[in-house]
């Protein structure tokens, strides 16, 4: 809902640490509205081989991937897992993490205008969404990649669990 106001800032992390230096840049960098998206449940599992650079974006999996997942926040852990899988099975991939996810870093979309295929998932309503957002980015920048999102359909989430919920809409790591 933040989408559609001028010169808002929105971060999502994916961890603690991450979530201390969004709200560093909070209070000490950015100059207008910022809004920390973090949600319920606590932290995810995060691979340990993943280096965060407390960027606005950060990359893991295989640089050379031509296929990417776009996520941000909790399902960074999901996306994560996913590509390990796809690896598994030689499928390369990598996973484009979002840390800012308002405005979007022109940089990460250039980074992934080569790709083959992008799948966006976001735990968040599809209609107006970051992965609209990316997609719209995307086409004006004459990307010719086949892109997919997965995300919530114009309707009320029910209550429920975490991770039953994380299964239900598509977003933990076997769906993806």
């Amino acid at each position: 809902f933040l989408q559609s106001i001028p010169k808002v800032t929105v971060y999502s992390p994916a961890t603690y640490d991450e979530m201390k230096v969004d709200f560093g840049n909070a209070f000490y960098r950015d100059s207008d509205v910022v809004a920390v998206r973090y949600p319920r449940g606590g932290e995810a599992n995060i691979p340990e081989d993943y280096t965060p650079s407390f960027g606005t974006y950060d990359f893991y999996g295989d640089e050379s991937a031509e296929i990417v997942l776009v996520t941000y926040g909790r399902l960074f852990s999901e996306t994560a897992k996913a590509v390990r899988e796809l690896e598994n099975r030689n499928i390369k991939a990598k996973v484009l993490k979002l840390n800012r996810i308002k405005p979007i870093d022109t940089e990460a979309i250039d980074r992934v205008l080569d790709s083959k295929y992008i799948f966006f998932f976001e735990e968040g309503v599809r209609s107006g969404g970051i992965a609209e957002k990316f997609a719209a980015e995307l086409l004006q920048r004459d990307c010719k990649c086949g892109y997919d999102i997965t995300a919530v359909e114009d309707c009320f989430v029910k209550q429920a669990k975490v991770p039953e919920l994380i299964k239900d809409y598509g977003f933990d790591s076997e769906s993806m």
